[in-house]
């Protein structure tokens, strides 16, 4: 199956192959982390996957802004997208890679920090703690 490598040392946004037996395990291997988080990046369902600690682990890591100039996320190391559709069943990313390398601002060898608010929120007459990360980060010199 037909996915997307973005590689933020290489700064580079290439086609890949996965197997659709074994996606998780090669991702696994690709990104090269024990754990992996991903979210949801269009409205076709297509998600990125990545080491879902690169960034709290505050070690430098090479790292890239994604998303629209107005609301772009920070987010470091190799990452992979595949499609997901409403069945849960994973398929080729809907989005054309141009529109990742469009979308994307490399930032090169940077030094993370996160920082972890919480807030009261007010949900169906029931308060929640809502948790939210802050990704900031300083360039390696």
């Amino acid at each position: 199956m037909r996915a997307i490598l973005i590689d933020p040392k290489l700064q580079r946004v290439v086609d890949i192959e996965l197997s659709e037996r074994h996606m998780l395990r090669e991702m696994h291997r690709i990104i090269g982390a024990d754990t992996l988080g991903h979210s949801i990046i269009s409205d076709k369902r297509d998600e990125l996957w990545c080491d879902d600690l690169i960034l709290a682990r505050g070690n430098p890591c090479f790292g890239f802004k994604l998303g629209p100039r107005d609301q772009q996320v920070i987010l470091a190391g190799i990452c992979v997208v595949v499609g997901n559709d409403a069945g849960g069943n994973s398929r080729e990313p809907f989005i054309p890679i141009e529109m990742i390398q469009n979308d994307i601002d490399w930032l090169g060898e940077i030094i993370p920090e996160v920082i972890w608010t919480r807030a009261p929120v007010l949900r169906n007459g029931k308060e929640w703690v809502e948790h939210q990360a802050t990704v900031t980060y300083s360039r390696v010199k």
